[in-house]
């Protein structure tokens, strides 16, 4: 097993709160304010203004993620007044509703009638495949803060260019996941993910890791996004299963987490949580003990105690008071951080675009997902958290059991592996395929 460290560290998010709270939200008004650690100082704006456009899915299945990461993004950039290298940043955000057409027609939107300097955010897998094409040719910088992991957004030519930096996650990092199972000695998997291109993504390279490093799926379920009634899947799952593999973002993680319990009856299994889809943020204020023993997986853990991570708890008490933390929220305001960053490093000037982007491409920062950096696709390489639900008195929340370091998307396939794969397409072709089966797959034989 690769890289794993072990943490000991356990804070629940409403410990973090309240060791870390206050009364005082950041203000774009207020002053004399210090900037973050790790971050451009605010100064008095000077200069003429920097516009980003913000595309967030606000409305539809995926809403609460979008919302966390808005806020998450603008909280960063108040609380450096909204003024970098002496320009003042205006956020124009725009509702994309989840939709590929929609963020296509919003991109447009914010570059041509808008005249945004940089485009930001993005949720779903199909809006980034959308968008990014639009970019190739539109040639405005765009830096993927979202929680979007299209697996082939900055190693195909179709959608990579100069102009696509993602700073949030990738869903071939997330294979990690895999790899941590098998080597925790769980042997069967159910995927239960859901039916869109996203969760298609996540199902077969988390599949395919598990089984190449000595695990068997015995059981695909998918239900669609928007899924209401989880029973008739549920029903379903495999009793000789000892583990679920789950991804259901947005409300559905919610619905799944609520009604799991009543279907589970006698199964045993350990449920994993995805990029706390189901019981991360403010899920698991509904969930409470439903939750307790869930493990989760991703990007953001509360346990993580920076300076930073424990400075953005703080800032998010003070102007959300009683919201529980999410990763989407940090996923968020590292992409600020990120953006400030390069705009700092060029003093504000992004005439000449290769330079910002150079600046983009080389940035290594601390963020409260720890630290950040980027590989050679201009795609994100960070820690990977594992982490299980628990309950400490009246308070839920994580109990850090692995943080794996400098995961990017390459850490369990070559780009050539994912290139030959073709994950994302192979639905149900993965109950009982052997080693062998993948190895050829890998070799794109599949």
């Amino acid at each position: 097993m690769r890289r794993h460290v072990g943490v000991v560290l356990a804070l629940s998010a409403g410990l973090v709160l309240a060791a870390c709270g206050t009364k005082a939200g950041p203000s774009s008004n207020s002053s004399g304010s210090s900037a973050p650690s790790g971050s451009p100082a605010a100064a008095a704006p000077t200069g003429t203004p920097i516009k980003i456009g913000l595309l967030e899915a606000l409305t539809g299945p995926v809403a609460s993620v979008g919302k966390d990461n808005q806020d998450g993004f603008k909280l960063y950039f108040s609380s450096v007044n909204n003024v970098v290298a002496g320009h003042p940043i205006q956020i124009t955000v725009a509702d994309t509703t989840g939709q590929p057409d929609v963020a296509a027609a919003k991109v447009r939107d914010l570059v041509e009638n808008q005249k945004v300097d940089i485009i930001a955010g993005i949720n779903q897998t199909p809006e980034c495949y959308a968008v990014a094409q639009y970019v190739q040719t539109a040639q405005v910088p765009l830096l993927v803060s979202g929680n979007c992991g299209a697996t082939y957004l900055t190693i195909d030519p179709k959608y990579s260019s100069p102009y696509l930096i993602r700073a949030s996650s990738n869903s071939g990092a997330q294979a990690i996941i895999g790899d941590w199972l098998a080597n925790k000695g769980y042997k069967k998997a159910v995927m239960f993910t859901a039916d869109y291109a996203g969760g298609a993504e996540l199902n077969d390279l988390i599949a395919g890791s598990f089984v190449k490093h000595g695990g068997t799926i015995v059981q695909e379920l998918h239900p669609p996004l928007q899924t209401t009634d989880f029973g008739p899947y549920l029903t379903q799952i495999k009793k000789d299963a000892d583990v679920i593999i789950t991804f259901e973002p947005g409300a559905d993680g919610l619905r799944f987490g609520q009604q799991y319990p009543n279907y589970a009856g006698g199964n045993k299994a350990q449920v994993i949580d995805v990029l706390g889809q189901v019981a991360g943020g403010t899920n698991l204020a509904q969930l409470k003990d439903a939750a307790v023993g869930i493990i989760g997986a991703g990007t953001y853990s509360d346990g993580v105690n920076s300076d930073i991570s424990k400075q953005f708890a703080k800032q998010m008490a003070a102007a959300y008071p009683g919201r529980a933390l999410s990763g989407d929220q940090a996923v968020g305001y590292g992409g600020a951080q990120i953006i400030a960053a390069a705009i700092d490093k060029v003093h504000g000037d992004l005439s000449n675009k290769q330079d910002f982007l150079s600046a983009l491409y080389t940035t290594k920062i601390d963020t409260p997902r720890g630290p950040v950096t980027f590989d050679q696709y201009h795609d994100i390489v960070s820690s990977v958290y594992m982490y299980q639900i628990a309950k400490n008195g009246s308070d839920f929340g994580q109990k850090l059991q692995d943080t794996i370091p400098n995961v990017g998307q390459t850490s369990d396939y070559t780009a050539d592996q994912l290139k030959a794969a073709n994950f994302g397409k192979l639905k149900g072709k993965w109950p009982n395929i052997t080693k062998d089966e993948v190895d050829k797959l890998l070799l794109g034989g599949g």
